[in-house]
């Protein structure tokens, strides 16, 4: 990441970092954001239904990422 920069691998961090304290409205998440959002938000142990209420999705969704996410099938 570039000093200074909001983004890193096309991901705005600044984003992701409102949609992590519930900032309402909040800001609109590519599939990409909504992605990195679930893992950090998974990382602090929060439940399916809290991260998928947060990104915009449906808890199944949030399950089936971290499915993928942990290389089963």
């Amino acid at each position: 990441m570039i000093p200074g920069s909001e983004w890193t691998c096309a991901i705005d961090e600044v984003a992701v970092a409102l949609i992590l304290a519930g900032t309402v409205p909040r800001p609109e998440l590519t599939e990409r954001e909504q992605r990195y959002a679930a893992r950090l938000m998974t990382e602090e142990r929060r439940s399916a239904k809290s991260i998928a209420k947060a990104v915009g999705v449906s808890a199944k969704t949030i399950e089936r990422w971290l499915v993928a996410g942990r290389g089963a099938s």
